[in-house]
């Protein structure tokens, strides 16, 4: 595979660039009381709050993310006070969201 043609190039260069706005943007418009959220933690928030209550396991699958990746957004969304994370009482290892 040879090197992309300047179409290809062009294009990669546009999308980085929109990628990197939204990210300014974003940063810049979305706030919390303790600082920015993070695009996925706002995803998150709005599956939470149509699936809940979902364990964090259902949650990552929902959202073809790794369960470790849900679980640091997950901790920043609890100690934010957004996420409450609640014992499954058949399962001590898993939690549900709300």
């Amino acid at each position: 595979m040879g090197a992309p043609s300047t179409v290809e190039a062009l294009f990669g260069y546009l999308l980085r660039r929109t990628n990197n706005l939204y990210q300014t943007y974003w940063r810049e418009h979305f706030v919390g009381p303790d600082g920015p959220i993070t695009a996925m933690q706002a995803g998150m928030l709005i599956a939470i709050n149509q699936w809940a209550p979902v364990t964090q396991s259902e949650l990552a699958r929902r959202m073809h993310i790794k369960a470790p990746t849900a679980l640091q957004s997950i901790s920043v969304l609890e100690k934010l006070s957004y996420v409450e994370r609640t014992p499954l009482k058949d399962d001590g290892r898993s939690h549900t969201l709300s």
